[in-house]
């Protein structure tokens, strides 16, 4: 007489999900791979009279991967939802998260990412066109200005450190893909404006992992 199941909660249970899970596991391991190794933005350069605008261009759109991260996460779902029991409640969490990655790439937009240098400001804009992440930074209020490092995820994180001339207070400006090229640009236009200019350990302005080469 055959034996009962000793794992009620083994998986999968049909030839169906064993393919649908197999082939979300190459799909996340082709998607981690594909953010580890393709270099995916270039930044162009845009000038609207004084100023100069610096841009992020994706070869691959921050839409694609909210795309596949959902596709993912409906595929996740559709197997959890073939179980039974408490299975069904992991499938409706994914099933939200695939709604939500929908909604982000047809009614999200990142047109926003810039950076924009003025001879009297420089400001950095992420986020969302409909929720923005600003930094500015007003020259004519800026007594001095230096690029610091730390670590961060074991990885070395960058950024523009300006202090304010009236009060003190400090402004910070995470570097990457677009403040990096723009910043050759923004440290003559403070210089110009009598903005002091620190220096990296090595003597130079903008330390050596950041210059273009």
């Amino acid at each position: 007489m055959s034996q009962p199941d000793s794992d009620p909660i083994q998986l999968p249970r049909t030839p169906l999900q064993a393919w649908i899970a197999r082939l979300l596991v190459v799909a996340c391991i082709a998607l981690f791979v594909i953010l580890q190794t393709v270099e995916l933005n270039d930044v162009v350069v845009e000038h609207d009279g004084s100023s100069s605008i610096y841009r992020a261009t994706s070869i691959l759109p921050a839409t694609f991967f909210f795309g596949c991260l959902g596709l993912i996460c409906l595929g996740g779902s559709v197997v959890y939802w073939m179980q039974k029991g408490l299975f069904r409640l992991a499938s409706l969490a994914l099933f939200a998260i695939s709604v939500w990655m929908g909604y982000t790439v047809l009614f999200v937009s990142f047109d926003n990412h810039r950076v924009t240098i003025g001879p009297d400001s420089v400001t950095r804009e992420v986020g969302t066109v409909s929720d923005p992440v600003i930094h500015h930074i007003d020259f004519s209020d800026t007594a001095y200005m230096i690029i610091t490092e730390s670590r961060r995820n074991n990885r070395p994180y960058f950024e523009l450190v300006a202090y304010s001339t009236s009060d003190g207070t400090e402004t910070r400006i995470p570097i990457h893909d677009m403040m990096k090229e723009a910043l050759p640009e923004i440290f003559r236009n403070a210089a110009n404006a009598d903005v002091i200019i620190g220096e990296a350990p090595d003597g130079a302005q903008i330390p050596e992992a950041l210059r273009k080469d």
